[in-house]
């Protein structure tokens, strides 16, 4: 939004502050505040004598933090953190559902954690799979590798576990195809399982030593 964050510092107490400069070098926000992020869409976050606050570009403040610190991880959605609870809110200062950990978006959803257990929320900060998964790694080619009791299988972006957790070891699709093992075999599956090509001998470290 055509906005800067800078940084002016007072040499009589050696105190820096933050604000905003548009690109003639106006000082649109002034610099009052402690900490400052990158404007994200119409609102940044900021701190100020230990509150913390969504601001619009006019410098007016839009909601109050009740979490101290926030980092944006989506247009309008920002991640909190408070005594290791992880928590989302968007520009209204509304927090969404608590995580034990949130990770970064990839093709629109970001893996979170909670009791222990694994699933995704989109850039929303809706939780549209839920967290029953014992791991998961990030969306790849429209699928995600999920795993149940020792066991690996994919999702779509629906939530619907169209390959069901089966295999010993899987990666992430690439251009229609992910490698797999199972029982000591490989092979590369296509998005509805199907075996495309297959060999006799293949181990992950994980099948090697129980092998």
């Amino acid at each position: 939004n055509g906005l800067a964050k800078v940084r002016k510092r007072d040499f009589n107490n050696g105190t820096d502050k933050w604000g905003y400069i548009d690109k003639l070098g106006n000082e649109i926000i002034s610099c009052e505040y402690d900490k400052a992020e990158d404007f994200s869409g119409e609102v940044a976050y900021v701190e100020k004598d230990e509150n913390c606050e969504i601001i619009n570009i006019l410098g007016g403040k839009v909601s109050s933090v009740l979490y101290g610190g926030a980092m944006e991880i989506s247009e309008g959605l920002f991640e909190v953190s408070k005594d290791g609870k992880h928590g989302l809110i968007n520009v209204s200062g509304e927090l969404e559902t608590e995580y034990d950990s949130i990770d970064s978006f990839s093709e629109g959803f970001a893996a979170v954690k909670k009791n222990g257990k694994y699933g995704f929320i989109n850039s929303s900060g809706h939780e549209v799979i839920p967290c029953e998964y014992d791991g998961v790694e990030d969306f790849s080619d429209g699928l995600a590798v999920v795993e149940r009791n020792g066991k690996y299988g994919y999702v779509d972006t629906s939530g619907n576990e169209v390959i069901s957790c089966e295999f010993n070891y899987a990666e992430d699709f690439s251009e229609g195809l992910a490698l797999t093992s199972q029982n000591g075999r490989g092979r590369f599956i296509d998005k509805e399982g199907k075996t495309v090509i297959e060999w006799k001998r293949f181990f992950s470290w994980k099948e090697f030593f129980n092998y």
